[in-house]
């Protein structure tokens, strides 16, 4: 027997230290009625590196060669949840009867939904939304659906992406859904590949701050679901998630979370829908009165944008760009590219007239600043901000195709305007127009060698794109060019993205290209 085997327990200076890195990767909170569980995830992890002791240990998870990887580790061992079909029917019921035709009926001109389970598990949830998708739109062969599954356990990621399921995950299915959307493959039951096709999967930690995010699919979204996450974080994190999640949302857009979540003073800046069996959350103007009833599905849907959209109008997965590689080379993590919505900092100082409308976009009260803009694009035809942040809030909220003619304008006037480049190339990634958006990357960097973020989002999209090697030579630049730089410096355009976190994923995906 390993020493690592005969460790019967830790003292509680080892027992806050790791609590403390679980805290700081994940923000799980582990109080002492989970020390015991904390306790195996420990010792398992000691018996796979062959550890003897806890101290050892934590010499790994803080300056080992692998200690990122250790510390994920850690983390997957304290977050394998239980999860199935259809979880909470009263929710799922409100979702089908309620949420999501009121959501379709508002999308209908577009054709578009944008869908996202964060902390999906091993995948039945996202399925289950694509299930129940595919009963509501009998034309959704018609429409450009993508539903993302995110989680920070990699091996769910992995038996989610597989599709296939035992038993036990279907105990609330509805009769027939077994049947019409599974296979059965001996003991267990295959995703049918027209329900797979509707979701992607990709890492994606609710902590950190690199959401919302055009390229990962996590911007301008109609519903997200993040249920029995939050209850895992303490009130100071929750309160973070809760406003970054606020920001994925497009007005209009819904939140469910689970029924044991925080109370709904963390969701004030929602709108609460009481519902037979559940609450849920609305995005709404800021001028929208509080309980306000719940729309009928059948009401008139919210004015959108009545030109015609060039994005594809066809059912293909949600695929953050960088992680859709062939199959042969598909890893669990998508490299991480930059966020549209970011703080815009543009190279010379904005007129007095622009700074009310960045305060409003700032206020997350993008329709008032839409107006505003479109207003004073008459009186400043030549000004750069007006069709630089108009471009900046159509494809927040998912219209690439006018966001594309504003930065166009916006680029027209400066050629050089690096953040316009770099806002250019993820609209057109989005559009899946990719060797336009590697061009826009590579003026980008042209019109600023310093410009860090364009460098991440070209190695990300040389990678989708199967070049690997390129993309490994873009993040060796990009590590060359940080290496001088301050850890706590924000990374220009990249919200409060630090210069040591932006180091952390250069560094993982660095290692990943390697695989």
């Amino acid at each position: 027997m390993s020493a690592s085997h005969q460790w019967r327990g830790f003292s509680e200076a080892e027992y806050q230290r790791f609590a403390d890195l679980v805290r700081a990767g994940s923000g799980l909170e582990i109080p002492s009625s989970r020390r015991t569980v904390l306790e195996r995830a420990v010792r398992g992890l000691m018996a796979e590196l062959n550890v003897a002791s806890p101290g050892g240990l934590l010499s790994v998870l803080n300056d080992g060669t692998d200690h990122a990887a250790a510390v994920e580790d850690l983390v997957a061992r304290l977050t394998i949840g239980e999860t199935h079909f259809f979880r909470n029917r009263p929710q799922f019921e409100a979702l089908k009867t309620l949420v999501l035709p009121q959501v379709i009926a508002r999308r209908r001109g577009q054709k578009r939904l944008r869908l996202w389970s964060a902390g999906c598990a091993t995948g039945e949830e996202p399925y289950s939304l694509a299930i129940m998708l595919e009963s509501l739109l009998p034309d959704l062969a018609d429409w450009d659906v993508r539903i993302l599954g995110t989680d920070i356990n990699r091996d769910c990621l992995a038996e989610a992406r597989t599709g296939v399921y035992g038993a036990r995950s279907f105990r609330e299915v509805p009769e027939g859904i077994q049947s019409g959307s599974f296979t059965r493959t001996g003991a267990k039951f295959e995703i049918s590949p027209r329900i797979r096709q509707m979701v992607n999967f990709s890492y994606l930690n609710l902590v950190m701050d690199d959401y919302p995010s055009l390229s990962s699919g996590t911007d301008a979204l109609d519903l997200i679901l993040c249920r029995n996450v939050l209850i895992y974080f303490s009130e100071a994190t929750v309160r973070g998630v809760a406003k970054r999640l606020h920001a994925c949302l497009d007005v209009g857009g819904w939140l469910v979370v689970g029924p044991a979540e925080p109370s709904q003073t963390v969701f004030h800046d929602f709108r609460a829908h009481n519902v037979p069996g559940a609450v849920l959350y609305q995005k709404t103007p800021v001028s929208a009165p509080d309980g306000a009833p719940l729309p009928h599905p059948g009401g008139r849907p919210a004015p959108t944008s009545q030109r015609t959209p060039t994005s594809r109008q066809t059912r293909e997965p949600m695929v953050p760009l960088v992680s859709a590689v062939p199959s042969s080379r598909v890893r669990a993590q998508p490299l991480i590219v930059a966020t549209i919505k970011a703080r815009t900092r543009l190279p010379d100082p904005a007129p007095a007239e622009i700074q009310p409308v960045l305060q409003l976009i700032r206020d997350e009260q993008p329709e008032i600043a839409l107006e505003r803009l479109v207003a004073l694009s008459a009186t400043y035809p030549h000004d750069i901000w007006v069709p630089y942040l108009l471009a900046k809030i159509h494809a927040d909220r998912g219209e690439l195709a006018e966001a594309e003619i504003c930065i166009d304008r916006a680029l027209a006037q400066a050629p050089l305007l690096t953040p316009a480049h770099h806002l250019r190339a993820l609209i057109l990634q989005e559009l899946g127009r990719l060797e336009e958006s590697l061009e826009a990357l590579r003026r980008c960097i042209y019109a600023d060698p310093q410009f860090w973020l364009g460098y991440l989002s070209m190695a990300g999209l040389l990678d989708h794109l199967a070049q690997p090697r390129k993309a490994h030579k873009v993040l060796r630049t990009l590590a060359s060019l940080l290496a001088a730089q301050d850890s706590q410096t924000l990374v220009p355009q990249g919200g409060t993205m630090t210069v040591g976190r932006l180091r952390e994923v250069v560094s993982e995906h660095t290692e990943q290209l390697r695989q």
